[in-house]
């Protein structure tokens, strides 16, 4: 959603006027910080921008927007973001002919608990020894926004359309009940994609299945009703087919297995042509095979089912022909 500088435009306008009005939003420029943790590889922010003081051309300031999408709040949020804005300036100070400039962080929030992130000063202040510590524990502000407790008609005053509609559709996902009275705006969508990505959302969020929402839609009267309906229809077969790819996946694999059980000196194109796995597979399986060791085996397999989901108790049979073998 951040990766759009006109949301963040909008964004900034609507729920942090202050800053907008000191920032020539004109300039507003994402920045790639790909490499700024490659040597922690702690944590990654969702999107870093650049942009312009008002009236000072020279002059720049960072937005450090953390979007925080748990459902339980993270106590130690205000250590996780004063680490990257300390990075953030690190990264300034090391490079030539530039100014170290000003970073102020953003968090995001639409979790289901109400939550207040503590501050690095907060987070000690119970310490009996804090008023003597204070000096030496470093403090700071950010701006923080809990967008699902966050009066409805702000979010609706929002002139972009996208915008308000994945903002809506975030702030209310808690609000099952609620939410639906609101699916002529979420999906008040006249761009496909757009209206893909919000569909794909709202299936993610709604606690029903796509059949229950197609049927609860169709009782729904909404600008955009046959366009959403469609999209539904085509996400819902892509997932059939996805379910039918993966499914062919399991048996081959699980043929593979039992066919090397029971018929060992089959060869590798006999086993290849019953079982639709490429050669390749194949040869490299009958050659674990022959090892005989089982933590390989295990792995390999494993490896061939990455990309589709596997239950416990299918895997559990795998494990156990492998055992076998």
């Amino acid at each position: 959603m951040m990766e759009d500088r006109e949301n963040v435009r909008a964004y900034l306008e609507q729920f942090f006027p202050r800053i907008a009005e000191m920032a020539d939003l004109d300039t507003l420029q994402q920045e790639n910080t790909t490499n700024l943790l490659s040597d922690l590889k702690l944590f990654q922010s969702d999107v870093i921008y650049r942009c312009r003081f008002k009236g000072k051309e020279d002059k720049h300031f960072y937005f450090s927007l953390l979007f925080e999408h748990k459902s339980v709040p993270d106590e130690h949020v205000s250590i996780q973001v004063g680490l990257y804005v300390m990075l953030l300036m690190h990264k300034m100070s090391r490079q030539k002919n530039r100014k170290v400039e000003p970073v102020i962080p953003l968090i995001f929030y639409n979790g289901k608990k109400a939550w207040k992130p503590k501050t690095l000063w907060q987070l000690f202040d119970k310490h009996p020894y804090f008023e003597r510590l204070q000096t030496f524990i470093p403090d700071f502000s950010f701006l923080f926004k809990d967008i699902a407790r966050e009066p409805i008609e702000r979010i609706l005053d929002i002139q972009m359309s996208y915008f308000r509609s994945l903002l809506l559709a975030m702030a209310m996902r808690h609000q099952q009940d609620l939410i639906f009275s609101y699916i002529s705006v979420i999906f008040d969508l006249r761009n496909r994609e757009q209206l893909r990505t919000a569909v794909i959302y709202f299936l993610a969020i709604i606690e029903r299945s796509p059949r229950e929402f197609m049927e609860e839609l169709k009782n729904i009267e909404f600008t955009t009703k046959a366009e959403t309906m469609s999209t539904l229809e085509m996400l819902l077969e892509q997932g059939r087919q996805e379910g039918i790819e993966q499914g062919e996946l399991k048996a081959s694999v699980l043929m593979l297995l039992r066919l090397s059980l029971k018929f060992s000196e089959m060869l590798v194109e006999d086993l290849s042509n019953l079982t639709q796995l490429s050669a390749d597979v194949v040869e490299h399986f009958m050659m674990l095979k022959k090892e005989g060791d089982k933590l390989k085996m295990e792995a390999f397999i494993q490896h061939l089912l990455k990309s589709i989901s596997v239950k416990e108790e299918e895997w559990e049979v795998f494990v156990q022909l492998i055992k076998e073998m």
